[in-house]
């Protein structure tokens, strides 16, 4: 995914609409099957709704201002409570 963002990067160092929405969709599709491989929990289930909040965040016209949003941010504190429940902790 990263590669694919880093080669759309434009002679401006913008990213073109296009390749932020599939890297999202890429984030989004990988967060909700790595959720459904896992048991059910609290993490499982926060990382699913991370899943879908990204992947709606890769529908917008303009993904990378809809993926800094409250509803994603929400979703990923979401799953850093969710972690540090279950006893791990994460960077973000």
């Amino acid at each position: 995914m990263i590669t694919a963002l880093l080669a759309g990067i434009d002679g401006d160092g913008n990213v073109p609409s296009a390749v932020s929405q599939k890297v999202l969709y890429q984030a989004g599709e990988t967060l909700t099957r790595t959720a459904e491989s896992g048991r059910d929990s609290d993490v499982t289930t926060a990382v699913k709704e991370l899943g879908a909040e990204v992947s709606k965040a890769a529908a917008a016209p303009d993904p990378f201002k809809a993926v800094d949003s409250a509803s994603v941010t929400a979703a990923g504190e979401k799953f850093e409570a969710a972690c540090e429940k279950a006893g791990y902790t994460t960077t973000s």
